[in-house]
């Protein structure tokens, strides 16, 4: 082989190497650090995605923030945190008053917890919302009595279910013609937050009844 091609095929290889060494000290470190700034700019634009998602959620939340406030304060209107008796006997009165009924007798019961219909107390377990089972006596004319029962349902403050109506004639001296004496059970409700949790006995302890009982003329 003469000195002219071993020259030749010397400086092929140094120029292979040469490009090898490039591709191991240059290039591929280069290829690496661009595919995980490829990787990066993805996770951020997922992640910038997510809190555009959880932006507008939360516009859509603030949005309607004023409708559920309204929403909470209605249900504390018609279910306070505190039995409330003498305003519950001031509105019964009023509406009686408006349905130009006479109401005899308010007999609120002691709070109790709330078991629904066909359900059964669960032992060890507390509910917060409470009963007052109510127990109603009025007198007047059919028309006036249904009157009264209508504003009851419809412009009450506070929720009540009537559960049970009984009707018979008005006895009473002086009654006018016509005049009946409706007996009404019914349930109004109570938040109560101090309840606690559990008890011993499996079942609430119910707070002192602050008033057996309301009358108005």
């Amino acid at each position: 082989m003469s000195k002219t091609r071993a020259w030749s095929a010397g400086a092929a290889v140094v120029g292979v190497l040469l490009i090898v060494a490039a591709w191991f000290l240059l290039i591929s470190p280069q290829r690496s650090e661009a595919a995980s700034l490829r990787d990066q700019v993805t996770q951020q634009e997922n992640t910038n995605a997510t809190v555009r998602l959880r932006t507008q959620q939360l516009k859509a939340q603030f949005a309607s923030l004023p409708a559920r406030q309204a929403q909470l304060a209605e249900i504390k209107r018609q279910m306070p945190d505190n039995p409330a008796l003498p305003s519950l006997v001031r509105d019964l009165a009023k509406y009686a008053k408006a349905a130009d009924i006479t109401l005899v007798s308010v007999a609120p019961a002691v709070p109790a917890p709330f078991v629904a219909a066909g359900t059964t107390a669960t032992t060890g377990q507390v509910s917060s919302t409470q009963q007052i089972q109510t127990t109603i006596v009025a007198q007047g004319t059919y028309a006036e009595l249904t009157l009264y029962l209508q504003k009851l349902q419809a412009q009450m403050r506070r929720a009540i279910l009537v559960e049970n109506i009984q009707l018979a004639e008005d006895k009473t001296t002086n009654a006018p013609p016509g005049s009946l004496q409706m007996t009404l059970a019914g349930k109004v409700f109570i938040l109560d937050t101090s309840v606690p949790q559990a008890s011993t006995a499996g079942q609430a302890t119910a707070p002192a009844n602050p008033a057996a009982s309301g009358t108005a003329n």
